[in-house]
């Protein structure tokens, strides 16, 4: 099982850039996180996921994938893990598509838009 996205919560001081924690809820996701068996999928890119857009910002790692560890090891197993890659390097830019007026007065527009 793979679940991924914003937590709203961090693992450890280091994930916020201020110095405002609080640790009985850290303790708690952290807890829940080993209760069942998961392990964080470690992450590549900026150290930091969401920013409060202040004028000295507050930088903070909220966002994460946890997966079962049943999965990652290989105990009487004659399978190997599957490690989950994206392929993806960066950060990827969106294609945004525009439609042109102009291309309306060709004469052919229609026709090609038909065969497609």
């Amino acid at each position: 099982m793979i679940m991924g996205g914003d937590f709203d919560l961090i693992r450890k001081e280091s994930a916020k850039s201020s110095d405002h924690y609080n640790h009985l809820l850290i303790n708690q996701f952290n807890d829940l996180i080993g209760n069942h068996q998961l392990r964080e999928v470690t992450r590549v890119g900026s150290q930091y996921t969401w920013t409060n857009k202040q004028h000295v910002p507050v930088l903070v790692n909220l966002d994460r994938f946890l997966m079962t560890t049943w999965g990652l090891t290989r105990v009487g197993s004659d399978h190997s893990p599957i490690i989950l890659d994206s392929g993806e390097h960066g950060v990827p830019r969106p294609r945004y598509f525009f439609f042109e007026k102009q291309w309306l007065l060709k004469p052919n527009f229609q026709t090609m838009v038909a065969e497609k």
